[in-house]
């Protein structure tokens, strides 16, 4: 059995490796696009038309030669061009090209690994008759064509393959180690599988391309500036900071030399200008405690922003992990559910990002475990040091996110027998509550000056056309819910990661996660009948209170005026409560699919590590 499954685990890296490897090489990403050739030519061509060009090779590898035609206004389907390539008037390579290789991009790719360096004509001959169809590329009104050289980034090459041929062989060790390891609890093999894919998330994701990145970055820096409440200027929201702390990093379109460039950018205080956080105005201080930690301590070793920002990464990577184990290790059923959730792609941006999202990730999820911890624990009382903890988490939750708040209500789950009576506990449940919202609508008035500055005002319109039109907004939020569910769902697994969607998983990615969650909510012995009605009703109902808050807030913050449709809802934003409502599902599934909790563990491992992987990959592809 073991050995079927190696083979198996096996099989699935070298395919996704031969897919990668083939994906590499259609991406261009091991190329350097070097000789742009611009020659205007007729737009209308006839029978034995023929085209020269001279080209002079000045590298070894040169790859590929892409030739661009004018496919616009095209009347004939028909005619064919015939390319051939000259050394010295000597014939040295042919190829016979159709209108119909070409008709949808407009694009042919001349594999040209024969030619070695030296100069060379370029002959292009068409066959058939008058038409449209030419050698012409439109371009500022200008009937061009266009021929781009590849020529093969050896440097890349070799750090592309190195890469894979030493994860493939880490993948493997992990395999083994997880194999003989299963005896270890729950969060200790998820430390094994966490720290190396962890680690390679905060350092292969580019700095600030993770979602709204550079704008946490700059929220970031001016808290460690003591900029707890941004300024107001001009109306836009942000803080006096060192120019440099905008970094010469491009805003999009970045790759791991644009880092490399930007980690000699150095700080200099004596340069400084507004720099606008945009929306992370409305973020409490709280929310990047770990970031703004890690920040602080890298303003006293280093006066490079960029390198400043990966120790800010790195802080929040730890914390993140330290606090996934104790959730994970306090979760008294339903481990597998935590697990799965804290090791999903989408998820980890956020624990290695700047972003705040993550921080809020790993605060939720061990409020949850903690409470349901004390809900089966057989000690008589709350102890001191359980009222820290959750008064703690709650407080620290209030701080981070509104749509959040409703999980505190989860402390209605406590049994009596830690209070002197029912009345006892409905009073005290109820005052702690109050006080965290209280903690939290504190901020929420200190925030509403910048949030009224970034939606222009609108916000407080949209609010009101809330209160006035309560049953339309009901229709609206139900219609918005149903028509994105779908999209949600498998964002919400990481189907796209990073910021403006940069990275595009197979569906393999997606797929797996949702497999493998209805697997662990059918299978999972230790879901069943562990939760009470009352108890499941209450996570329900906060489940869909979080629901209603994420788009009642996307609504008032981004959605047009009265718009029938809210938009801006990401699946990333179910994260923090999403375990409470499988951990409900699971427990009144009642089919008979008995698995042992350590397989499903295991499963869930071996699947983390390879949708990881592949999203490892993906970035590499991407950012090479």
């Amino acid at each position: 059995m073991k050995n079927i499954k190696f083979i198996i685990f096996v099989l699935i890296i070298v395919l996704l490796n031969l897919s990668f490897l083939q994906k590499f090489e259609k991406r261009e990403s091991g190329y350097d696009k070097v000789g742009l050739i611009d020659e205007t030519v007729s737009k209308t061509i006839k029978n034995n038309y023929k085209y020269e060009e001279d080209i002079n090779i000045t590298n070894d590898h040169l790859k590929y030669l892409d030739i661009y035609f004018n496919v616009d206004n095209v009347e004939e389907t028909f005619g064919e061009y015939n390319i051939e390539v000259y050394k010295d008037k000597t014939k040295i390579l042919e190829k016979e090209v159709n209108y119909n290789l070409v008709k949808s991009t407009g694009k042919y790719r001349l594999p040209t690994k024969k030619l070695k360096n030296g100069n060379y004509k370029l002959v292009i001959k068409y066959k058939g008759k008058k038409t449209n169809f030419s050698l012409a590329y439109q371009k500022n009104n200008n009937e061009k064509i266009q021929m781009q050289y590849y020529y093969l980034n050896i440097k890349k090459c070799a750090l592309f393959y190195t890469f894979m041929i030493v994860s493939t062989i880490l993948l493997v060790i992990a395999f083994f180690i997880l194999e003989k390891k299963k005896e270890l609890s729950i969060e200790k093999r998820f430390l094994i599988i966490a720290i190396p894919i962890f680690i390679a998330f905060t350092i292969l994701m580019p700095m600030f391309i993770a979602h709204d990145e550079r704008f946490h970055w700059f929220r970031i820096y001016e808290i460690t500036e003591g900029g707890l409440l941004p300024e107001i200027r001009n109306n836009s929201t942000g803080y006096e900071m060192p120019d440099a702390v905008y970094t010469s990093l491009p805003y999009s379109n970045r790759k791991y030399t644009d880092v490399r460039e930007g980690l000699k950018d150095k700080l200099d205080k004596n340069n400084k200008s507004f720099i606008s956080d945009v929306t992370m105005s409305v973020y409490s201080p709280v929310q990047y405690a770990p970031h703004v930690l890690g920040v602080i301590v890298g303003k006293l070793v280093t006066d490079r922003p960029v390198l400043i920002a990966f120790i800010g990464r790195f802080f929040n990577m730890i914390l993140s992990i330290i606090l996934l184990y104790f959730a994970i290790k306090k979760m008294p059923f339903g481990k597998n559910i935590m697990l799965l959730f804290s090791i999903i792609p989408i998820a980890i941006e956020g624990f290695t990002s700047l972003s705040g999202d993550g921080f809020t990730i790993c605060i939720s999820y061990l409020l949850i475990a903690y409470i349901l911890n004390l809900t089966k624990s057989k000690q008589k009382k709350l102890l001191k040091k359980d009222y820290a903890i959750l008064l703690s988490l709650g407080t620290i939750l209030a701080f981070c996110k509104l749509v959040y708040i409703p999980l505190v209500f989860l402390l209605y789950l406590l049994p009596e027998k830690y209070f002197k009576s029912k009345k006892d506990k409905i009073i005290k449940i109820t005052l702690i509550c109050i006080a965290l919202l209280g903690f939290n609508l504190i901020w929420l008035k200190l925030a509403n000056p910048y949030l009224s500055v970034y939606t222009g005002g609108k916000s407080s319109y949209q609010v009101k056309y809330i209160f006035e039109n309560i049953i339309r907004y009901v229709e609206i939020f139900l219609y918005s819910f149903f028509t994105q569910i779908k999209d949600l769902i498998i964002s919400m697994y990481g189907d796209t990661l990073l910021w403006s969607n940069y990275i595009h998983n197979y569906p393999l990615v997606s797929i797996s996660l949702i497999t493998m969650t209805m697997i662990t909510c059918v299978c999972d012995q230790t879901l069943k009948k562990q939760l009470s009605v009352k108890s499941s009703i209450i996570m329900s109902v906060i489940s869909v209170a979080i629901v209603g808050l994420i788009y009642t807030s996307l609504y008032v913050q981004w959605t047009p005026y009265a718009n029938p449709n809210i938009i801006g809802v990401q699946g990333r934003y179910f994260l923090p409560f999403i375990p409470l409502l499988f951990i409900v599902i699971g427990n009144f599934i009642k089919k008979d699919f008995k698995m042992k909790e350590n397989s499903i563990t295991q499963l869930i491992l071996i699947t983390a590590i390879i949708v990881n992987y592949m999203s490892i990959i993906e970035m590499i592809i991407e950012f090479i």
